[in-house]
């Protein structure tokens, strides 16, 4: 059986809170291992476990990059 996520997708917790995995809570899946995968939250800590009570909530590819670069609002003059 393949894994339904991606590395780098979004995915929120769906059902109850389980060794550090809270329902409602978004993760970003940074690892897959079969069905399983490990997840990170915004805080950097990292879960492993089956791919059940997951959804998912923003594919890597949808993802916008955040630019750390602060640009005033005169810089892109056309």
């Amino acid at each position: 059986m393949s894994n339904k996520f991606n590395v780098g997708d979004t995915i929120r917790r769906t059902a109850y809170s389980t060794g550090g995995i809270t329902k409602g809570c978004l993760y970003g899946v940074v690892r897959l291992d079969g069905d399983s995968s490990t997840v990170v939250n915004d805080d950097g800590v990292s879960q492993s476990g089956a791919n059940v009570n997951f959804e998912l909530v923003v594919p890597k590819y949808q993802q916008q990059h955040h630019d750390p670069v602060s640009k005033p609002s005169h810089y892109n003059v056309a």
